[in-house]
């Protein structure tokens, strides 16, 4: 497989994981939606500014694009994507978990208990990412409000 379509191919891989139609994700890098169907059938390399986008707004291996081994992410346990306004995209299939999640917290009192302890066991193991991923959402919201 040449650069141009292993890189494209890596992109579309990624885009689909993160549950973006190709105009929304073009969009999202600046990008026309047309240039973003030429990278992704190899046809054109991205530009740097293409790439630093990747990599600022998704958190992107581009060490997975050039050699298709690896993590798409920098952060594998963060497999989402930061939407254009800087907050949590969340693809419609989680979403609709949170939904059903949501109702049974609602209305299941033992749903309810068993999700705040799991929650909580959770936030104690997990501590030090969490502490680093609140830091990171705080900064990111002091720099929009400037």
């Amino acid at each position: 497989m040449t650069n141009n379509k292993l890189i494209g191919s890596g992109i579309k891989t990624i885009r689909k994981h993160l549950g973006f139609k190709q105009k929304d994700f073009a969009k999202s890098l600046n990008i026309s939606g047309g240039f973003l169907s030429e990278i992704e059938c190899g046809k054109k390399n991205p530009s740097m500014d293409v790439l630093n986008a990747l990599v600022d707004k998704f958190q992107i291996n581009v060490s997975y694009l050039f050699t298709g081994k690896g993590n798409y992410f920098i952060h594998p346990e963060k497999e989402r994507a930061n939407d254009s306004e800087g907050d949590e995209y969340i693809p419609p299939d989680e979403m609709e978990l949170l939904d059903e999640m949501n109702w049974y917290i609602d209305h299941i009192p033992v749903a309810r208990f068993a999700v705040l302890e799991f929650f909580k066991t959770y936030l104690y193991n997990k501590r030090g990412m969490i502490e680093k991923e609140v830091e990171r959402y705080l900064k990111k919201k002091k720099n929009k409000e400037k």
